[in-house]
């Protein structure tokens, strides 16, 4: 008797540096024992360091890769990263509206690298796309603290908890979407606080995942990676709440099994995804 594959979809950029974008999602969704397909938005260049170039892929050629996965079969969750272009962002839109509406979502709104470079045409355009068109449509947005501010135009302060819940409350309510996670690992405590906001039937329920910071360097690609595992565990049937905790508790100790090791010349390192099992 065989058994089908649990798997997920990923939609996002290249990376040439290995540490983020689809070659994230790849090793972390195997983390998971989940397999990943793919569609790719853009093609980078980029280190550690920094982003060269980004360029789309044709749209044509988008919507023919989602077709070609389609033939196989649906996958059981999607985890969205960059879109690229307004063009990509529209069909990957048109996907989630008309093909895969009932399967969960996951959106990791790339707008820019930690690292620093532009990953997007037309900055502004694509977060009001992302916002009044993707998000409504998605089951978790996991935006990093940059974006959540962008996102809700808010200006940044010393993310507190407080803060972490209103900017969470601010982007379901401003998008429509049904949940959304804003991660503490840039605040100035020793500890990150995670937090998940979820709209249950207009009731607002918050969970968080609080941990202790390591002093780690190599921290790209860490974004990419925690949307992944968030996916892949509500692929394997997690809840909700239970992903989010899952996805907190795997990206903490992938980063503290990334301490220590050096890779490229900034000093800042992909995640090490290598002779780790999840438990």
């Amino acid at each position: 008797m065989t058994r089908k594959l649990t798997s997920i979809l990923t939609i996002a950029g290249s990376d040439s540096s290995a540490g983020a974008g689809i070659q994230a999602d790849l090793k972390s969704a195997g983390l998971c024992n989940v397999y990943a397909t793919t569609a790719i938005t853009a093609i980078t260049a980029q280190s550690t360091s920094k982003v060269i170039a980004a360029v789309p892929v044709n749209p044509e050629l988008l919507s023919q890769q989602l077709e070609a996965i389609i033939s196989d079969g649906m996958p059981d969750a999607i985890k969205i990263g960059m879109l690229g272009s307004i063009e990509n962002a529209r069909i990957v839109k048109r996907y989630l509206a008309n093909v895969f509406y009932d399967i969960p979502i996951v959106v990791d709104p790339v707008i820019s690298a930690t690292c620093g470079g532009q990953l997007t045409t037309n900055r502004k355009r694509i977060t009001d796309l992302y916002m009044q068109h993707i998000f409504p449509l998605s089951t978790v947005v996991t935006p990093n603290i940059d974006e959540a501010y962008e996102l809700t135009s808010s200006e940044r302060g010393s993310l507190s908890g407080d803060e972490q819940i209103a900017l969470a409350s601010e982007i379901i309510l401003k998008s429509g979407c049904r949940s959304a996670v804003v991660k503490g690992g840039h605040s100035n405590s020793d500890f990150a606080r995670d937090i998940l906001m979820e709209n249950n039937s207009g009731e607002m329920n918050t969970t968080a995942y609080e941990s202790k910071k390591f002093r780690c360097d190599n921290l790209h690609g860490t974004g990419c990676s925690y949307s992944t595992f968030l996916a892949s565990g509500l692929a394997l049937g997690y809840s909700v709440k239970d992903a989010f905790v899952f996805a907190s508790k795997t990206t903490k100790t992938l980063i503290g099994q990334s301490c220590g090791y050096e890779f490229g010349n900034a000093g800042n390192g992909p995640l090490n995804h290598f002779n780790y099992k999840i438990k």
